[in-house]
């Protein structure tokens, strides 16, 4: 799959996204008839159709060619960054942009006082953290349940209300973590079955690269025979 489109400034000629995905091309590769495809989009379509999709000629993955200027030259386009919507309004070369994300001030980050589920921009943490975030004085239970408890909820708190709420959002959560498993096991069950059709097809192409090489070593072998018998003989008539 090629990079968001929207993300580009300026945007980003047509010749220069993926006739697959229709994407901006990622590690750009051309087939011998021309058309252009992000190697990931392109490679395991080859294995398993064997000819190019945009217009069905017969094409092997020995004859796709990698497109380094095309390659360089987008990755050294300009891009937003990743995290606009939340108010950067970085541009950096696309090459730059997962470094500049990991250190960007409006990346979503959690809050880490104990207890604090808060999601907010890394430029806000320690303000919210030190001033604001309601937790910041929390301190752990010592009557039995172990959890993070605000100080001016001390004499209210009731350790066996707390743990039962506790375990109905572990529960909660373990139920969504559960069919989200199940969801990524289908999911990779699908790409198992993929990627052993791909190798399968890989594998008869190999093969019968094979077969055709040893057919051309036999017929130079049987030439070479040829030759030397032809040169024996005017040797012989000399």
């Amino acid at each position: 799959m090629g990079f968001e489109t929207g993300k580009f400034v300026p945007g980003v000629e047509k010749d220069k996204r993926c006739l697959l995905c229709n994407l901006v091309l990622d590690n750009p590769i051309k087939t011998p008839c021309g058309h252009l495809f992000c190697s990931g989009c392109i490679l395991p379509w080859v294995v398993q159709h064997k000819n190019c999709p945009l217009c069905y000629q017969t094409i092997q993955t020995c004859e796709l060619e990698n497109e380094l200027y095309l390659r360089d030259f987008i990755l050294n386009s300009t891009v937003r960054c990743e995290f606009r919507t939340q108010g950067c309004t970085k541009i950096v070369r696309l090459l730059d942009s997962e470094l500049h994300g990991k250190h960007c001030e409006f990346r979503p980050v959690k809050c880490p006082n104990l207890g604090c589920d808060a999601v907010l921009r890394s430029r806000e943490l320690e303000t919210h953290k030190s001033t604001k975030c309601p937790f910041r004085d929390a301190f752990i239970c010592s009557e039995g349940c172990g959890l993070p408890l605000l100080q001016e909820l001390q004499e209210t708190h009731d350790c066996v209300t707390a743990l039962t709420s506790q375990i109905a959002i572990y529960e909660n959560q373990l139920n969504n973590m559960e069919i989200g498993l199940n969801n990524m096991t289908i999911q990779f069950n699908k790409k198992e079955n993929c990627f052993i059709n791909q190798i399968a097809s890989l594998h008869g192409e190999l093969k019968l690269q094979a077969i055709n090489f040893r057919k051309k070593m036999i017929l130079c072998q049987r030439m070479t025979t040829d030759n030397n018998f032809m040169v024996s003989l005017l040797v012989g008539c000399c």
